[in-house]
């Protein structure tokens, strides 16, 4: 029963280390985004004639 107790913790944590993983991925690929994102709306802003 003990081992059975190990495997949920395990599991648990194993579950929130993916989605901590996952969260990290997601913000340093929306920073990229908003980022590319920026640089499209400053050469769009460059190339427009006074």
């Amino acid at each position: 029963m003990a081992s059975l107790a190990k495997q949920n913790v395990d599991r648990r944590e194993r579950d929130l280390w993916l989605a901590e993983a996952l969260l990290e991925f997601t913000t340093i690929a929306g920073l990229f985004a908003l980022l590319f994102a920026l640089f499209i709306l400053i050469g769009a802003v460059q190339e427009t004639p006074m």
